[in-house]
């Protein structure tokens, strides 16, 4: 079968999956809390993961119809811990990763317009060379200056850290490894005079040596990009995320709310062995 259709048959099994486990699921998205994972709000794709403004917006306009509103990562610890937290229904984390220059440009004022919060994890090396007016040359698009940092904190956004270079923790030294994890906090606590407790895993990926390493550094929260809602008593240095891109239509988008997300990727990788 040609790769095209093949692709579209494959987006019509899935949609009809969500759209199959969606009525069932909903009724029990009480049950943990989603953090949403962004990257790049990209009119052009050029970015991987990259979603369009359009998109962005209708998601966070649904997201504020169904009464969500958007925690703070010390309320997501605070959650998993068992610590001075009633009900979670409609509590929401939305994460951006890399700190892409184009935050300011589409995400941040259609958060405010919606009332909105977010958290944004940022590699120190992109921000030091968006400085000096350079391109990171990890990335495709540009990454946010130290001062657009600085900005987007004053107007209420967390700020994370992403690494020094976004460089995949498993497949570095342990020396590198703790360079990326510990060397970054420093930076960016220095930068933004204020202690950083949220570690985003480049890639996603992590072992138990990252784990313990992020924790070492003084890092309460650490973010994956494994698929599910967080739940009570759910690891905090190894917590799940729901990745978002510009493929997703907007009923998957609200399914992904709810456990049908996790009962889709479960599925999928029974029958694929992914």
């Amino acid at each position: 079968m040609d790769e095209g259709l093949l692709g579209k048959a494959r987006r019509i099994i899935r949609l009809a999956a969500f759209c199959l486990m969606y009525p069932v699921a909903k009724g029990l998205d009480a049950q943990g809390i989603p953090i949403l994972v962004y990257h790049g709000i990209d009119s052009k794709g050029r970015t991987p993961y990259a979603i369009s403004p359009g998109k962005f917006m209708r998601q966070m306009q649904y997201l504020k119809m169904a009464g969500y509103s958007t925690t703070k990562a010390k309320d997501i610890l605070a959650f998993v811990e068992g610590t001075n937290r009633k009900g979670v229904s409609r509590e929401i984390l939305l994460t951006f990763d890399d700190g892409y220059q184009d935050f300011i440009k589409w995400g941040l004022p259609v958060l405010r317009e919606n009332g909105f919060s977010a958290l944004v994890s940022v590699v120190t090396d992109c921000c030091d060379l968006a400085d000096l007016g350079r391109r990171c040359s990890q990335f495709d698009s540009a990454a946010l200056s130290w001062n657009e940092v600085k900005k987007i904190r004053r107007a209420g956004v967390e700020i994370a850290s992403h690494g020094i270079s976004h460089r995949r923790l498993t497949q570095i030294s342990q020396e590198e490894k703790e360079r990326e994890i510990k060397e970054s906090k420093t930076r960016i606590e220095k930068k933004l005079d204020e202690p950083i407790d949220t570690f985003c895993y480049p890639f996603g990926a992590f072992n138990e040596d990252t784990v313990v390493m992020a924790k070492a550094s003084g890092y309460r929260l650490g973010l994956t990009t494994e698929m599910g809602l967080v739940k009570k008593n759910d690891r905090a240095a190894t917590l799940k995320r729901i990745t978002i891109d510009d493929d997703l239509s907007l009923v998957e988008f609200k399914a992904m709310m709810t456990p049908a997300g996790e009962w889709y990727y479960r599925l999928r990788g029974l029958i694929l062995g992914e």
